[in-house]
């Protein structure tokens, strides 16, 4: 009866450590979404505050309501400057644009996102660069068309698309054979934002490609046809007849029947 008691009082206390560990987990879990909320709280707070003081500088572009001396480092800052921007045409956007030049906005979002770490930290500056970079920071742009991470390469494209920068589309154009399907399919977004502009750079990816590689080529005539630029029916008539690979033949019969051009009939 000794034994068993003896056995029973270790059992009850490694119990009770459990539970006493369960729940101060449970509590911490607790107490770190609490200081989630409000960590998110203060920072709606202080970009509400920053759209404010920035639509004023917009509006009076002489304003002399101070901007913060660390505003460009300011994550709320930089998601207030991007709201505006987006609400923004004509010379209030190329006030905004000055603002964001006086204030250093551009070179901070390039020195993050070019740190080595953390991922998170150059996320963010790429998805901001993507909406905010004006023509300096194409360079930059195209640099990171090549970056390790995929995420970041997906916004270099967008900001050189928000821009229509159309000399990138080369650039974006000769990644589509060595891309993940993800990151392919984002380029391809940005391609269609181009229009026309896009045709022959991707109708010459195809030309050249279509007998060695299947991937690229088909993500590019899928492009094509999103594009709907008739332009591209005869190159595209001629791969077929060049005895495409099948999943490009393919996606090239279904592209020409999404461009309804005459020239596709007798195919």
């Amino acid at each position: 009866m000794g034994d068993e008691m003896s056995l029973i009082e270790p059992i009850q206390f490694a119990t009770l450590v459990v539970l006493v560990l369960n729940a101060l987990g449970v509590a911490a879990l607790i107490i770190l979404k609490a200081i989630n909320r409000s960590r998110r709280r203060r920072a709606e707070a202080r970009k509400r505050s920053h759209m404010r003081l920035i639509s004023r500088h917009v509006a009076f572009e002489h304003s002399t309501d101070p901007v913060p001396a660390k505003a460009a480092t300011d994550p709320a800052f930089i998601d207030a400057l991007i709201d505006v921007r987006n609400a923004l045409a004509g010379s209030d956007l190329e006030k905004l644009e000055r603002l964001v030049a006086r204030h250093g906005v551009v070179d901070e979002l390039v020195s993050d996102l070019r740190r080595s770490f953390p991922k998170v930290k150059r996320l963010r500056a790429a998805m901001a660069l993507a909406e905010l970079a004006d023509d300096e920071a194409v360079p930059v742009l195209l640099e990171h068309l090549d970056d390790r991470e995929p995420e970041i390469r997906v916004q270099a494209a967008r900001g050189l698309g928000r821009m229509k920068w159309t000399p990138a589309i080369d650039a974006i154009v000769a990644r589509f054979g060595m891309e993940t399907p993800w990151v392919r399919a984002r380029f391809a977004d940005t391609l269609i934002g181009f229009g026309s502009a896009a045709t022959w750079p991707l109708v010459a990816y195809v030309t050249v490609n279509h007998r060695h590689e299947t991937a690229g080529p088909v993500a590019a005539i899928r492009t094509l046809a999103a594009i709907g630029d008739d332009e591209a029916v005869k190159p595209l008539i001629e791969v077929l007849h060049a005895g495409a690979d099948p999943e490009v033949a393919i996606a090239v019969i279904e592209a020409l029947g999404h461009l309804e051009n005459p020239m596709a009939a007798p195919v």
